[in-house]
């Protein structure tokens, strides 16, 4: 048999090429993508955004139903200023899907957020909004800030890098509050410490500090309003530290402090009863204790387009804040320090709008070394996106207590780095859809007992659950045929999608590694089968090349299947080229940017 299949062959190839019979030229194959998992707006709204947010757009939108899909696209789809759309893709973007579900969330408020940033830009002196880009004309855009302040005992100006901008001067949400309008004269029963309003019935914090308190200002109180207070400056730092401080750093604070003569200071150090964590309530109750001080100055900063958040050390019942100059500057506006030397003995940490923590230890004392917590599940498979939330000791009469000192999402290792104050002992709690470690509910295990800087203490935990892959199984067939079909996978990056154990469950949104996708090729029968979770026969199971029948249809699947909670990025490209005895003549190719939750799949088809 393999004689006779040698000689066939070879007087194939001895015949003339004018005797060979005409090809029969028949139509291209096309490439359709089947499954598009966003909605006509959706889709329209991140062509409306710029390239560096879709991403992540893309990634927010997944995480609702279509109709709040719409509705978030509608937000950008509508706006009459285009200089906002940055503003409001990166917070739509950013913000928690379950703060985006809340239903005492008013989905405009992320318009009018953006739109107060750009109403009292040109009412201040010391900064300007700096726009790169047109929307208009370019598909990459975005906004920062330059501050006319002083750099190395010079007069100088500083331009906001990007993401310090839409974080930490855009985006709505402090810390564990969520961003409602809020009524700052109505008292709070509520046990939240929030108790959110309509829009006509309160404000947010931009427009009330900035000059709704004085507008709304019951009869005999004091209201005053950073509108005011902050026009003549024209400096945002002048480098000095402590109560020697200029700038609007100072105006600040002077600001907090500002006294009237019948009705006294509009805010005291000092709480008792009602304690909202809200800022206008906070500004109604005139009152607070540093936690109350600390959101007050980051609401104000923000609303003054400073970049700002609230510092929180462990195992001190403490926390101040950060203005960004160059670096984190400590600040503390109720004892008129800025700059100050303080120090820690354990870790600290600050937050994002998203409820994601980054630690801040080194910031506050070089003696660190770094505790690496390795998260596993029962068969030894790296868990990525897992919960890691780390505590420190307290000891207050005769009692040790364990106190929050921040929280990461594991990578795609399954590690989280912590960089901690060295020679201490440090406690975990990992939390994963896989289970808890310790499993037992309200207990922590015992991490590092104390290394000495520059050490690195590596510590295991393993959860009870087990990572299990969400695709069907497949087997790998042969295929053959006149078209040669190429798949390739690029440009492709993943979102850590971990729950906050500090911020109730809230969704946090991490730059991660690519998670490893299934890159399947199969034919439609196959995928059928594929679909509805049973086995199903593979011609290819990788980017790569291989040879198709070009008459059947032929469906291209990228699973992210291997993952707990990482969303997975990327550029799906096909090609199907014509072989030596291919009946089409033209090459067909097609890219796909797919993004991807948890357990779901893109899919393209090649159809004759």
């Amino acid at each position: 048999m393999r004689t006779l299949i040698i000689a066939l062959l070879a007087t194939a190839c001895s015949l003339e090429e004018s005797e060979r019979p005409p090809r029969e030229v028949t139509d291209t194959p096309t490439l359709e993508v089947r499954s598009i998992p966003l909605g006509e707006a959706a889709e329209a709204a991140l062509t409306l955004a710029p390239a560096w947010i879709r991403d992540d757009l893309a990634v927010a939108f997944l995480q609702h139903r279509p109709k709040k899909q719409d509705k978030l696209a509608a937000l950008l789809l509508d706006l009459e200023d285009l200089r906002l759309i940055d503003e409001v893709a990166f917070t739509i973007a950013h913000l928690s899907p379950e703060v985006l579900a809340d239903e005492d969330f008013h989905l405009e408020l992320i318009v009018e957020n953006a739109e107060w940033v750009y109403k009292v830009d040109p009412e201040l002196q010391y900064v300007d909004i700096v726009e790169v880009g047109d929307p208009m004309v370019d598909d990459d855009f975005w906004s920062t800030t330059s501050y006319r302040t002083t750099l190395d005992g010079q007069p100088g100006t500083l331009e906001l890098e990007r993401d310090l901008y839409y974080w930490y001067v855009v985006h709505p949400r402090i810390e564990d509050e969520r961003p409602y309008y809020i009524d700052a004269w109505a008292e709070c029963g509520s046990n939240t410490l929030e108790c959110p309003a309509t829009p006509e019935e309160g404000m947010f914090w931009r427009e009330f500090l900035w000059q709704g308190a004085g507008e709304t200002c019951p009869d005999g109180n004091f209201c005053p309003v950073l509108s005011e207070a902050l026009a003549d400056h024209d400096l945002l730092w002048d480098e000095l530290g402590g109560g020697d401080s200029g700038g609007v750093i100072r105006g600040i604070v002077d600001h907090m402090k500002a006294s009237d003569e019948a009705a006294g200071r509009w805010f005291n150090f000092g709480a008792q009863g009602e304690r909202s964590i809200q800022p206008n309530r906070i500004y109604g109750l005139g009152r607070g204790n540093c936690g109350e001080w600390a959101d007050m100055t980051t609401a104000m900063s923000r609303t003054a387009l400073i970049p700002n958040v609230n510092v929180t050390p462990s195992s001190w019942d403490h926390t101040w804040n950060g203005f960004w100059h160059e670096r984190w500057v400590a600040w503390e506006p109720v004892n008129t320090w800025v700059d100050h030397p303080y120090g820690i003995d354990f870790a600290a940490y600050a937050t994002r709008g998203d409820a994601s923590t980054f630690l801040q230890t080194p910031d506050y004392n070089q003696s660190t070394f770094d505790m690496v917590v390795e998260v596993v599940d029962k068969k030894g498979v790296p868990v990525d996106a897992a919960t890691v939330a780390i505590f420190s000791p307290w000891e207050d009469g005769g009692q040790t207590y364990w106190w929050p000192a921040g929280e990461l999402a594991t990578d795609d290792a399954g590690r989280a780095t912590f960089p901690l104050v060295e020679l201490n002992e440090y406690a975990f709690l990992v939390t994963s859809e896989l289970g808890t470690y310790p499993a037992e509910d309200g207990t922590l295990t015992l991490g590092s007992s104390g290394i000495a800087a520059g050490g690195t203490d590596v510590q295991a935990a393993e959860l009870d659950g087990r990572k299990m892959p969400s695709g069907a199984d497949v087997t790998l067939g042969e295929a053959g045929g006149s078209a040669a079909l190429t798949v390739a996978v690029t440009d492709t990056t993943g979102r850590s999608l971990a729950q906050s154990w500090r911020y109730g469950g809230d969704t946090t949104h991490q730059p991660a590694p690519s998670p490893l996708v299934d890159v399947l090729v199969m034919t439609e029968a196959q995928y059928a089968l594929y679909e509805s979770g049973e086995s199903a026969e593979v011609v290819l199971a990788e980017a790569g090349e291989v040879a198709v029948d070009p008459q059947q249809t032929w469906v291209i699947v990228v699973d992210n299947a291997w993952v707990s909670a990482t969303a997975a990025i990327g550029t799906l490209s096909v090609e199907v080229a014509p072989g030596p005895d291919a009946t089409f003549e033209d090459s067909v190719s097609t890219d796909l940017r797919y993004r991807l939750l948890p357990g779901e799949r893109a899919v393209l088809e090649v159809r004759p």
